[in-house]
């Protein structure tokens, strides 16, 4: 308040003495030269003595923050912020000017850039949560009504290279990361959790099936990410399919989804990976070979996988767990491992590898509670597997959450679908598997996260952790940072001061 008050007086001392046409008292020092300044054509912004704009500039500075103070509503920080900010694009550049191209200094000009810089100072630790939550808004509001609009009209499958393209390049550059931290980026100690030794300093992550290849480990912690699974991988790479593999459902908020494991394959990924020092928890989500060539039966696929896992095992990568997909619908070959005897004789294949990290399994939604009940029966018996993923895509088509227009594009594709259509499934399975196993088994809730209540209904029907892809698809990159502080909310209006109180209390 008082830097507030000090910059107030400072434009008004300088509006003062424009009006009645006197130069302030710093003229023909040795550092500086109030007359040169306040003369030159710099002085003025589309004809206004900037004196002028200082004081409108400094009254929104004290009245918003005055009325914070008196309401304690949040709003009015909103506009000290904004107000602030824009302050500091023009104090950097009113300095530049006087530094370097007048070559002469004004010692008020001055006073009020550093009261600006120290007010910008100040509220980094004040109002940082505020400042995140305009960051977040502000971004939500471009994205959805500009550039959603644009890349909805393009060819998806080109959206999704272009954005891990560029995910992959900014990642790279150190300075946008520190951007992206600093705009995107709080640490709620309500979030935090160990889980098998592992850090997840929030529940949020990002699902198998985006970033096949492990190219945005680097971005995503910047823009609020607590993990990610990179795949689904394969031991062999596949091309992906020669048809659609990506489509756009918006009134069913949902993707069309037909890629089969696309992936460089296993080699090339952990090439890619070793050496590098991963900041958050990186899952490896693994599958069998989409390529008859590679896979055709049973014992193939089983083989096929193991040396996957054994690949990822005896590598120098930097991964916290595994994932195990044997759930994806959109594969060439029939092979499943979703009856008792087949994921048997996989698990225990698996079970030579004496597998160090945790592993997921990821289930079909479209399963009956007592076909997940009996598959998790059987897993429950390995050491090894830790949790599961809850869950895949939605192959029923009769969903009700699917507009049947928009569905009718996609008639005699073979794919399945993302968002909506799988939420209800998913979240009846979850209730399911925390009911039973909650003493045994970790759950990832995964499928329909389009805002953070959503997210917190899975936690609260027994989900640790939460993934989405088709939820940041339509929402923005800022999604889970808005996920992250939204669940903060939610868990302080419940009265729960950690995550963990809150898991599985609907179940």
């Amino acid at each position: 308040m008082l830097l507030s008050l000090i910059g107030l007086f400072d434009s008004f001392y300088l509006s003062y003495k424009h009006f009645k046409n006197i130069i302030p008292p710093c003229t023909g020092n040795i550092f500086s030269d109030c007359g040169q300044v306040l003369t030159s054509e710099y002085a003025y912004f589309f004809g206004i003595p900037l004196a002028y704009i200082g004081i409108i500039y400094y009254a929104i500075l004290t009245v918003s923050l005055v009325t914070y103070l008196k309401t304690k509503d949040h709003r009015p920080i909103y506009l000290f912020i904004l107000a602030n900010s824009v302050g500091i694009f023009f104090s950097v550049y009113f300095v530049f000017l006087q530094l370097v191209v007048i070559k002469a200094i004004c010692t008020y000009c001055m006073l009020s850039a550093l009261v600006t810089f120290s007010i910008f100072g100040l509220w980094q630790k004040l109002f940082n949560l505020e400042k995140n939550n305009l960051v977040i808004a502000s971004s939500s509001i471009i994205y959805q009504n500009f550039i959603k609009r644009i890349f909805f009209l393009l060819n998806p499958e080109i959206i999704h290279d272009v954005m891990v393209l560029s995910g992959a390049v900014f990642g790279r550059i150190r300075v946008v990361r520190f951007l992206f931290r600093y705009l995107f980026l709080i640490r709620h100690k309500s979030l935090h959790q160990e889980i098998f030794g592992i850090n997840f300093k929030n529940p949020v992550g990002l699902a198998a099936g985006f970033d096949y290849n492990g190219n945005l480990w680097r971005i995503l912690p910047c823009i609020g990410f607590g993990f990610q699974a990179v795949g689904t991988v394969s031991n062999h790479p596949f091309k992906g399919y020669n048809r659609i593999m990506l489509g756009r459902l918006p009134k069913s908020k949902s993707l069309y989804v037909n890629k089969g494991f696309k992936n460089i394959g296993s080699e090339k990924i952990i090439k890619k990976l070793e050496g590098s020092s991963i900041a958050y928890p990186l899952g490896i989500s693994i599958g069998q070979t989409n390529d008859k060539k590679f896979v055709s039966g049973l014992e193939e696929a089983i083989e096929d996988i193991y040396h996957c896992f054994s690949s990822f095992q005896n590598s120098k990568v930097d991964f916290t767990h595994f994932e195990l997909n044997i759930s994806c619908p959109n594969l060439e070959n029939s092979v499943d491992f979703y009856t008792p005897v087949r994921f048997i004789k996989l698990a225990d294949k698996l079970k030579e590898l004496k597998l160090t990290k945790p592993v997921f399994i990821k289930m079909p939604i479209n399963l009956t509670a007592n076909q997940l009940v009996s598959l998790l029966d059987i897993a429950k018996e390995y050491y090894f597997i830790k949790g599961v993923v809850i869950g895949n895509l939605q192959k029923n088509r009769k969903n009700k959450s699917f507009d049947r227009e928009e569905l009718k594009r996609f008639a005699g594709e073979p794919g399945s679908f993302s968002g909506l259509p799988t939420q209800k499934d998913s979240n009846d399975l979850i209730k399911t598997c925390f009911h039973r196993y909650k003493a045994r088994f970790v759950i990832i809730g995964c499928g329909g996260v389009f805002g953070a209540i959503d997210a917190y209904k899975k936690i609260k029907l027994g989900a640790t952790l939460v993934q989405f892809i088709t939820g940041m698809i339509y929402n923005g990159p800022q999604f889970a940072a808005e996920v992250n502080n939204g669940l903060t909310e939610l868990l302080k209006k419940d009265g729960y001061s950690h995550i963990s109180e809150a898991i599985g209390v609907e179940a």
